[in-house]
């Protein structure tokens, strides 16, 4: 799990820290021979793939979003659907945890639209069919991101 960064100052860091990594394990990697070296390897990429997917556009900052960042080894099986700029890969992962299988919610913000009330006709589906019902009157906790709809 891997909360976005929005702000170039510390997108610089965390390239600055990978960076860091990759020279001091580099250094301590020339010692290393076989599979120790390749175990190595695999490791920089999985942290590589974690920071990277961790740098956000500032103007979506509002979003707060976190990733779940799966290496493509993992074990699940990988799922595909049409997307906006072609085939998109993904994995189902189960969101809850307790014995009912329900997702419980503080809030929820709708990310850019164009289509406004389907999106809130689908939050509202979600809520109603997968989460413990809120105590509080739905429009209440719910915003709309400020970010502009990339076309």
């Amino acid at each position: 799990l891997v909360k976005c960064v929005y702000q170039p100052e510390e997108q610089e860091v965390l390239i600055g820290n990978l960076l860091d990594y990759l020279y001091k394990h580099e250094l301590r990697s020339e010692r290393l021979k076989g599979s120790k070296s390749c175990g190595w390897i695999g490791r920089f990429i999985g942290v590589m793939v974690s920071v990277l997917a961790a740098m956000k556009n500032p103007s979506f900052e509002e979003e707060q979003e976190w990733r779940i960042v799966i290496g493509l080894d993992s074990k699940q099986t990988m799922f595909f659907r049409s997307g906006r700029f072609g085939i998109v890969p993904y994995y189902k992962l189960p969101l809850t945890t307790d014995e009912h299988k329900k997702l419980i919610f503080s809030d929820v913000m709708i990310g850019p639209t164009g289509d406004r009330e389907a999106a809130e006709f689908a939050v509202d589906e979600l809520i109603g069919l997968n989460a413990v019902p809120w105590k509080t009157q739905f429009q209440k906790l719910i915003s709309y991101s400020q970010s502009s709809l990339r076309r």
